[in-house]
């Protein structure tokens, strides 16, 4: 081997550049493992090769990932480390490193768009707001979309700054009933205080009050996060956890105690002002929850019969049923174009065929033209066949839902890209993972000093290799 790098004209090249430069003999170069994602398997080895080019770039996404600083890369101890890490590499300034976060999210961006420009199904938008430790608030625009392998993705592709929100909760507080009453022993202002914010001071009635209405809060919370997720499906959940609602507000009704029984009339009243006009509410919440195949019509049909009146019930599922089927009819309507020129060729592939096969008896040829002709035969559609198909086990805990229907896509075409469309719709507005999740910041001090323009291209940037980091073997 080493005779060979003697006299190897490329190696000798590289060594002029690097090892001769350096002053160094010729030797043996060392091989390192490539690391591949989960997909690829092991590690392969490979040449390594220092690449001036790629380990900037590099420097750049990590300042992006990790979120840290643009002065980062000048201050004496990381300089250090790269100097005896690798003494060929120049650092660059942090003016330098900004230019290149910019040309990284020109770069993603580009591949971004010419990608939904060849996207073939639709995509889904949400908002996402959140308060920064400056009192700064900040709304992310994220995409939702099921790609051609039945995977659910999301990438924010926009950030701007509105105005302020905030929000309590009640199941601290009762925690912490016990600090309250040592309080009250101890602290002779704290009743004075209390009673001049609240005008009186919580009594154990309130207590009591309080401790009966947190299951119905753990409910809610519960629904909340369902519902409000943006990493995984929840289309098909949204009927099952708001009606589900529903029904307890009717079982809390039927409860012993007094105050739970005003509380769900009050309740009642919310819950109806919303849902109780079945006229304005979006017909893709019961489609998503029909093409979930553990639960299709039947369920849909038992739900509602349990929440509303039977003639509000009645016209409610008819006009869920007109609303699936219309639905349908269009995605049929999208190919029927490709449809009719496969027809086409298919009998102009069979018209050749029959010219050319002189062997065919002429009684064969007829009963041929006269069964493609046949149009009077009764065929069920992909959608009535889906229907009348037995339903999946509910309790099954480890159901996928996209893998469901990416495995029957062949059985039910049109069905398929069907739901591709209605399951990637985020039922909540508001999703619960958002840019500002990473490492339990928002907008530090460094970030509060720079431009929107330079903030938005580092949380977009950042969300995009985020998906990219989870699939790498760190």
């Amino acid at each position: 081997m080493l005779k060979h790098l003697k006299v190897c004209k490329i190696l000798k090249r590289e060594a002029v550049t690097d090892d001769e430069r350096d002053g160094k003999r010729l030797k043996q170069s060392t091989l390192h493992h490539q690391r591949q994602d989960k997909c690829a398997g092991s590690s392969v080895p490979s040449y390594l090769v220092y690449d001036p080019v790629a380990s900037r770039k590099a420097l750049a996404e990590m300042i992006i990932m990790d979120e840290w600083p643009f002065r980062f890369v000048e201050r004496k101890g990381f300089r250090r480390f790269m100097r005896i890490t690798q003494p060929r590499f120049d650092m660059p300034s942090r003016r330098i490193v900004t230019r290149d976060t910019l040309r990284i999210f020109d770069e993603e961006t580009s591949k971004l768009r010419s990608f939904f420009r060849n996207y073939k199904g639709s995509v889904c938008l949400t908002t996402d707001t959140w308060t920064s430790i400056q009192n700064l608030n900040c709304m992310c625009l994220t995409a939702h979309y099921i790609d051609e392998d039945w995977n659910l993705y999301k990438r924010v592709i926009n950030f701007c700054l509105v105005d302020n929100h905030a929000g309590e909760t009640i199941e601290a507080a009762f925690n912490l009933k016990k600090g309250f009453d040592m309080l009250e022993l101890e602290d002779d202002k704290y009743l004075s205080e209390l009673a001049r914010i609240c005008q009186v001071a919580p009594s154990d009635e309130d207590c009591s009050v309080a401790s009966a209405l947190l299951p119905i809060l753990r409910f809610f919370y519960d629904a909340t996060l369902n519902i409000s997720g943006s990493k995984y499906v929840t289309g098909y959940t949204y009927m099952k956890e708001i009606f589900g609602v529903g029904l307890m507000i009717v079982k809390m009704d039927t409860m012993g105690d007094q105050y739970k029984k005003d509380m769900a009339e009050k309740m009642s009243e919310k819950f109806y002002k919303y849902w109780g006009n079945y006229k304005n509410i979006n017909m893709l919440i019961y489609v998503a929850a029909i093409l979930d195949p553990r639960y299709k019509m039947k369920w849909v049909a038992w739900v509602i019969n349990g929440v509303y009146h039977t003639d509000e019930a009645v016209c409610l599922l008819g006009m869920i049923k007109n609303t699936l089927e219309r639905l349908f009819v269009y995605y049929e309507s999208l190919q029927s174009k490709v449809g009719e020129e496969t027809i086409q060729e298919k009998r102009n592939s069979k018209s050749s065929s029959r010219d050319k096969d002189r062997t065919q008896s002429l009684m064969d040829s007829m009963f041929d033209e006269a069964e493609e002709s046949e149009d009077d035969v009764v065929v069920k559609t992909e959608l009535e066949s889906y229907l009348d198909e037995a339903r999946k086990d509910r309790k099954n805990p480890d159901f996928d839902i996209l893998f469901w229907w990416k495995t029957r896509g062949s059985k039910y075409k049109l069905l398929s890209m069907m739901a591709k469309d209605v399951l990637a719709m985020p039922v909540s507005i508001v999703a619960s993972e958002s840019a500002f999740s990473a490492g339990g910041r928002v907008l530090d001090p460094f970030r509060s000093s720079l431009t929107p323009c330079i903030v938005k291209a580092l949380f977009c940037t950042q969300d995009w290799y985020r998906e990219f980091v989870m699939m790498m073997k760190i």
